[in-house]
């Protein structure tokens, strides 16, 4: 009973004595015409939950007394208001049966789900789910304690592989106690990096709402417990010198000997004297639990690194999210019990995979994505393509890994085609250093084009930002700028470079300084995409036609190293130089844009482009700065240099840079106000 519920006395409708209901269900249980209670039903007495504590209540057939208990987990929700208390087959149950000192729980239902003589006669070896129901429901009825049945839908845990209910018992089973160890284990997560830092509190609150673990199982696999039992007293055996001795038969003939040997050949000596002077043969029997595979995975610390001598603690943990109550704890639980220590210096957590509906796989409901069809493909490729293992594992990569991801075929579409961007890129270095060879055609960094030294620039905070981007595994962060890079590195470098690749002399100094960049570009691209498209870096690599490397490294390009960036590449002053060059030039494309769609011509190509800029003006002072073999050192109405490089730049046939007769403009510090600027001051006529 509700210890704070009202319970009334109401005469059986049947004629056959007294009902006992909870008042705020009475009016329900009117609505049941087999309960013959009337609306105006009078209300004999009534009575709180709490002086009914101690009553005596009688078993429907077994005649047995049973007290009635009081508990706050008796809801107001259905039935009576009065539940029937079994400790031996639920949580809240066993609480209230341990609070009121019950003693020996009952539990008459057997390891593979039958009723055992404790039952009943006639319900022993039923199976509880089926005809074991029925008999009870059949006994309920003839012994004319059945007022009403009905199927009521209901929170019940159930078996996620056969779908089916689970019978919840309370079996004996061995604990270890940590709640000693909780400090202890906190502070120790103090100095363990979290990814995501979210994941901090939520192995915090499980540790901290741990008491007791279970490390039994009844498993027919698994690392015994070494344990034996008096086949009289049922008491337990398990000393430092039995287990020692199973120990050593372990060691010896591996853990499977505790099934295959005699118990008498796994006691220790001391013991097998009692079982010789027993007259009744043996006096113990092996236990049949296994150990909680969490206490196996949770000590692989001390069998894979310390045993092995490699680095402890280990450099991090990675699993699901699952396993913050799971193989993350227990790792901490008995590293710090042993060692002091949490067993990482950091713990990754990643989500689940999804389909492309954002729905959970299951092979139940027949979404489940096959990693070999992906890579394979199926038996129609163009329904079921073949992507490959990078493409596989630049998906892995495209997403936030801390939080669940979809997969289907239209996101795998998009991460081919970033695949096949960066691979594009890659492949026009590679075609065009066929014959070049750093180590002699490299030209010197002084030497390069002003263009030439941006790209590094660019390279340097590229290397710079995948690298702590790797760090932090923040995986999806190296994706979105690898593409990101690729592609306007393609739109606006290589574009640049072409007459000089195609039409200068092979040796000539500006096809060498355009090689030179696009080889370390090539190298940079390579070293941050391979631990992610392994199988595409590898070919690169392979591809590549720096000897000098490929043969003291061994052929893999995971025997090279990491990024090694020159420091003379960060320039932050021709950085912002360049910038504004940029911004100019996406002006002047909008305008060209403009007049191809408007058909006033052809292609940008073909396009003349004359840019007007205040005279003197921070643009003006920009294009000066330009170096041109055929720039005049006197100030003119064209400035050959800047017009060059703008032409260059703008991919069009000729550009000239024309002055107006205007006061000077500071320079706009936005790409904002740098557009408002030229549109209010300079015209582009096209």
């Amino acid at each position: 009973a509700n210890p704070d519920a009202v319970y009334c006395v109401v005469a059986d409708g049947r004629g056959a004595g007294f009902l006992l209901v909870a008042r705020e269900r009475l009016p329900s249980l009117q609505q049941l015409p087999e309960l013959g209670l009337q609306a105006s039903q009078v209300v004999i007495g009534e009575v709180t939950g709490k002086q009914l504590e101690g009553s005596e209540c009688r078993h429907p057939w077994l005649g047995r007394g049973s007290p009635l208990l009081l508990g706050q987990h008796v809801t107001m929700q259905s039935g009576s208001g009065l539940v029937h208390t079994a400790p031996g087959h639920g949580f809240e149950d066993f609480v209230v049966g341990a609070q009121y000192q019950l003693g020996t729980v009952l539990c008459p239902v057997d390891d593979v789900g039958r009723f055992t003589a404790e039952a009943g006669g006639d319900l022993a070896g039923l199976q509880v789910l089926t005809d074991g129901n029925k008999q009870v429901l059949q006994r309920l009825e003839a012994s004319g304690s059945l007022l009403h049945s009905s199927t009521i839908r209901h929170k019940y845990p159930y078996d996620w592989r056969s779908k089916k209910p689970v019978i919840i018992r309370a079996t004996r089973q061995w604990f270890a106690t940590v709640d000693g160890l909780t400090q202890q284990a906190l502070h120790a997560l103090g100095a363990v990096a979290m990814v995501p830092e979210s994941a901090r509190s939520r192995i915090e609150a499980f540790v901290t709402g741990r008491d007791d673990w279970c490390i039994s199982r009844q498993r027919v696999w698994g690392v015994p417990i070494p344990v034996f039992y008096h086949r009289t007293t049922g008491q337990p055996l398990l000393t430092p010198e039995s287990v020692a001795h199973v120990q050593a038969l372990v060691a010896q003939h591996g853990a499977d000997c505790w099934w295959t040997l005699s118990t008498r050949d796994l006691l220790a000596p001391q013991y097998r004297a009692a079982e010789a002077a027993s007259e009744d043969g043996e006096v113990y029997e092996r236990g049949s639990d296994t150990m909680d595979v969490w206490f196996d995975s949770g000590v692989s610390w001390h069998s894979v690194l310390q045993r092995r001598r490699l680095s402890f603690p280990a450099d991090m943990y990675l699993e699901g999210s699952d396993q913050h109550r799971g193989w993350f704890q227990s790792s901490l639980l008995t590293s710090v019990a042993v060692t002091g220590v949490a067993p990482y210096r950091r713990v990754v957590t990643h989500g689940f995979v999804l389909d492309e509906h954002n729905c959970k796989m299951s092979k139940s409901l027949g979404n489940v994505v096959s990693p070999r069809l992906i890579v394979a493909g199926g038996a129609d490729k163009k329904r079921e393509p073949a992507y490959g293992v990078d493409v596989l594992r630049m998906w892995a990569a495209h997403g936030d890994f801390t939080k669940d991801v979809s997969l289907g075929h239209e996101v795998l579409g998009k991460v081919a085609e970033s695949l096949r961007k960066i691979r594009h890129t890659l492949r026009f270095a590679l075609g065009n250093l066929y014959d070049y060879a750093p180590a002699s055609a490299a030209v010197a960094y002084d030497d390069l084009d002003e263009i030439d030294r941006y790209v590094l620039h660019r390279l340097a905070a590229l290397a710079a930002a995948l690298t702590d981007a790797y760090e932090a595994v923040a995986i999806n962060h190296v994706y979105r700028r690898l593409v990101e890079f690729c592609v306007d590195i393609s739109a606006f470098y290589f574009d640049t470079i072409k007459d000089r690749l195609y039409s200068e002399a092979s040796d000539g100094r500006a096809r060498r300084s355009a090689q030179t960049v696009l080889y370390q570009l090539q190298r940079v691209l390579t070293t941050a995409l391979a631990p992610i498209a392994v199988h595409t870096a590898e070919d690169v690599f392979a591809a590549s036609n720096d000897s000098s490397i490929t043969n003291s490294s061994g052929g893999s390009i995971f025997q090279h190293g990491w990024l090694d960036i020159d420091a003379r590449w960060t320039n932050e002053t021709l950085a912002a130089r360049w910038s504004t060059l940029r911004a100019l030039c996406a002006e002047v494309h909008a305008k060209l844009d403009q007049a191809c769609q408007s058909r006033r011509l052809g292609k940008a190509r073909d396009a003349s482009v004359t840019l007007h800029v205040p005279a003197h003006g921070p643009l003006h002072r920009l294009l000066l700065d330009t170096p041109s073999a055929a720039a005049s050192s006197s100030a003119s109405s064209s400035e050959s240099g800047g017009a060059e490089l703008l032409a260059t730049l703008l991919v069009v046939s000729q550009c000239d840079v024309r002055c107006l007769p205007l006061p000077p403009q500071p320079l706009p510090p936005s790409l904002s106000e740098l557009s408002a600027a030229r549109l209010g001051h300079e015209t582009f006529p096209v």
